[in-house]
């Protein structure tokens, strides 16, 4: 093979292989932050169970007056 047909070859390489790794790099990046790829075994799921929370009329503590008492201005 003559020098210039090598160096079109290694050239158009470069040139395809460097962007597929790059889209690739980055697809595999992303799916293994999201634990979409097969090898990764699946989150363990921890168990929540309800609690019954308490409604506002129900939530104890000290009464919020309603009415601004009377002040005395000249003081």
């Amino acid at each position: 093979m003559n020098k210039d047909r090598k160096r079109f070859i290694v050239g158009m390489a470069i040139i395809l292989l460097v962007p597929l790794i790059v889209i690739g790099g980055f697809g595999l990046y992303g799916l293994s932050q999201a634990d979409k790829l097969p090898w990764q075994t699946p989150p363990t799921r921890i168990p929540v169970t309800p609690v019954e929370m308490p409604s506002f009329g129900t939530i104890g503590g000290t009464p919020v007056p309603t009415t601004v008492p009377e002040s005395d201005l000249t003081a």
